[in-house]
């Protein structure tokens, strides 16, 4: 709902400039389930993150045509200027002749329409305030500070392929309220009709996870092209995304097996990222599907879950040792490789070794590190998540919510029946005793 109403200004926008229907498709960790917003408060900072939002245009609605650059990178070659859309994100290419899209004019014009778009339709008809943020507000007025008791600051800049939207809070009489409160990556997109080849080795390949019906529906999802320049710097070069299909399939994930992915990435976070950024949390999660496949549904017990996570991060290490980290999707590409000089080679190998040094240390000693990842409340919450995706959850709640109604209704008659027998008592003793009294008046 939250993301709905802030991503509706925005794609009625689009959709105004255009003329084009635009669909918001809800992408990234918050969505997944591997991480929360910064509204949550009673979260680990760590598991914090970015909404992430695609405005996407499905390719059958446009005159374009598709030409792989490579195994990862594309260009979309336009045939039109009679469309208000290709026309603001087109440009001539000399060396080919033709017009293509530009990455770079995809990104400018998202971006210069999100910051255009006021930051008030984006954000406060979605937020609520808390009792103490009110409270402030009432002291404010009340001291004859209202343009200073609280105010907001929004910043729209282009941050890699997305528009990347923040608000922040500032508050006189809370210095706790100056914090970022509302971050938002917003991302173009062309929707593709058909699964790449270069990815067609990932439904035939041998695996445990997913299940051959999730294939099928990641398959049927297809993939998106996302303005994101290729190493070169070419200005025409899109990207491929498979961020639907990444959706589809973390909704496959067991509770057991979340946390473990979970408390992994806690643990980057904390350990990890400091002394390598290059590994990103977008690493583990493909290492962590490529993980999910060798292991069996039924290994994923509740009781177990410390011995999976010492099991994925021993995974992690071989693959951070032999910095070989394949996509997903187009296994060929690896997510490890860093084109660059030789001196920066070796620092970022050294940077490699640390980080597997670190991974192995704690293995040898997990008592000492898992069991402080999550607090109590934390583990509580995934679990529930995870019994929310067994289908008999449902059925169950609502028996449980049934015999407790029994239950609760049964208590109540009871104490009706008590209510109303004590009453009955007191009335016959109250008549009793004047019954009784009143000879002894009359004598």
């Amino acid at each position: 709902m939250f993301t709905a109403k802030m991503t509706s200004p925005i794609k009625e926008r689009l959709e105004d400039v255009t003329q084009h229907k635009v669909e918001a498709v809800n992408t990234g960790s918050v969505f997944e389930r591997y991480g929360k917003p910064l509204a949550a408060q009673s979260l680990e900072t760590h598991l914090k993150t970015d909404y992430d939002i695609m405005f996407t245009f499905h390719i059958s609605d446009l005159p374009l045509q598709i030409l792989m650059k490579d195994h990862e990178f594309l260009h979309i070659f336009v045939y039109t200027d009679k469309c208000k859309l290709l026309n603001k994100l087109s440009q001539f290419q000399r060396e080919s002749e033709s017009m293509k899209l530009s990455a770079v004019n995809a990104r400018t014009f998202l971006s210069e329409l999100v910051r255009s778009t006021p930051p008030a339709d984006i954000v406060h008809s979605t937020e609520r305030k808390s009792w103490s943020v009110n409270m402030r507000n009432m002291c404010s007025i009340m001291l004859n500070l209202p343009r200073l008791g609280q105010w907001e600051h929004s910043v729209t800049k282009t941050t890699g392929p997305a528009a990347n939207f923040t608000m922040s809070k500032a508050s006189l009489l809370g210095a706790q309220d100056w914090a970022q409160y509302v971050d938002c990556d917003f991302l173009l997109s062309i929707e593709l009709d058909h699964w790449p080849e270069a990815a067609s080795s990932w439904s035939t390949r041998q695996r445990l996870w997913p299940r051959a019906s999730v294939v099928q529906a990641v398959l049927a999802s297809c993939c998106s092209a996302v303005p994101k320049a290729d190493p070169s710097g070419d200005p025409f070069s899109w990207r491929l995304s498979f961020s639907r299909g990444e959706l589809l399939l973390s909704e496959h994930v067991s509770g057991p097996a979340r946390l473990v992915y979970v408390a992994v990435k806690l643990f980057y976070k904390q350990r990890l990222k400091p002394m390598c950024p290059l590994v990103r949390s977008y690493h583990l999660k493909t290492l962590f599907y490529y993980f999910l496949e060798t292991q069996e549904e039924d290994d994923w017990e509740s009781e177990v879950v410390t011995q999976k996570i010492v099991e994925f991060m021993i995974f992690i290490e071989k693959h951070i040792r032999k910095k070989h980290c394949p996509h997903y999707f187009i296994p060929t590409l690896n997510l490890f490789h860093f084109p660059g000089e030789q001196n920066t080679q070796i620092i970022i190998d050294k940077k490699f070794e640390d980080c597997a040094n670190i991974i192995e240390n704690t293995v040898e000693n997990p008592e000492e590190i898992i069991p402080g990842l999550f607090s109590a409340s934390s583990t509580s919450r995934i679990i529930i998540d995870g019994l929310k995706e067994n289908p008999w959850c449902p059925l169950l709640v609502s028996f449980v919510l049934f015999i407790l109604s029994v239950a609760t209704a049964a208590c109540s008659a009871i104490v009706y029946v008590i209510a109303c027998f004590t009453a009955f008592s007191l009335l016959i003793l109250f008549f009793y005793a004047s019954i009784i009294s009143v000879p002894c008046l009359l004598i």
